[in-house]
């Protein structure tokens, strides 16, 4: 019978490499180690299971959504524009009557507010577009003028192509400023890539509110109502979705600068 001479027992010796290969092969600490007080690192980049700094970036809202939502969706844009459609075509099917293609621009633009109720959508597209045809109309009536149904929307994009030039001129371009069109990582005040996204923006939004005023100015002052009318509706929806999609663009290239 061979005695270790070191007086240590061999199942003891065995017990104590059979822990250390445990711990070798990572096997978990004991609860008290994890309650001694050694800093948690958090998780690794790049986690987005909630826990880490990162789960703000996946959470953000995609910048198409976010532009589609600032105006009600392709059915925000149908309900607002969908009156002077209406207008135009009374107008000229109704043999040029006014009264006429005002009772049925009127008649749309509440026949859509009701359906709007119904099925319990946002009004703000509707309500503010439904305005704006009254406007419209009671101009147009007192006028005497069908061309002058267009006159307020004229108005509107000269306002804001004037509001957007001085925005450049004081440094605060105003597309910076449109709730939800940019991420919360757009600091476009201390960033200079992001400042001139904003900027570049914002040209893009002077280019078609000028583009507009230049085609339906002279078109009002001839008295142009079929003209315009097709205008409005050509100069519309397509513009403002190609703006949109390019301040998208302009936008989305800065953030992932």
């Amino acid at each position: 019978m061979n005695i270790d001479r070191t007086g240590e027992d061999p199942m003891a010796a065995h017990n104590a490499d059979g822990n250390a290969v445990e711990e070798a092969s990572g096997a978990q600490p004991p609860a008290h180690a994890a309650m001694s007080g050694t800093p948690d690192l958090g998780p690794e980049p790049g986690r987005t299971d909630g826990l880490g700094a990162d789960q703000g970036a996946p959470m953000q809202p995609p910048l198409q959504a976010t532009l589609r939502d600032s105006i009600g969706g392709v059915r925000g844009l149908f309900d607002s524009g969908f009156p002077s459609l209406v207008f135009v075509a009374a107008w000229l099917l109704g043999g040029r009557n006014l009264g006429l293609a005002l009772g049925w621009a009127i008649g749309a633009g509440a026949a859509v507010a009701v359906v709007r109720i119904v099925r319990k959508q946002p009004l703000q597209q509707v309500v503010s577009g439904f305005f704006g045809v009254a406007l419209s109309a009671y101009i147009a009536h007192r006028t005497h003028r069908a061309s002058n149904f267009f006159l307020p929307g004229i108005i509107i994009n000269a306002v804001y192509l004037l509001a957007l030039l001085i925005s450049l001129a004081v440094r605060r371009p105003l597309i910076a400023f449109l709730g939800g069109l940019f991420s919360e990582n757009f600091n476009w005040r201390q960033d200079a890539a992001h400042r001139a996204a904003a900027v570049r923006a914002t040209w893009v939004w002077i280019g078609i509110f000028a583009a507009k005023l230049m085609v339906q100015v002279p078109l009002l002052n001839a008295d142009q109502t079929t003209a315009l009318g097709i205008a409005k509706f050509v100069m519309g929806y397509p513009l403002f979705i190609a703006g949109g999609w390019l301040t998208w663009r302009v936008i989305r290239r800065a953030t992932l600068l």
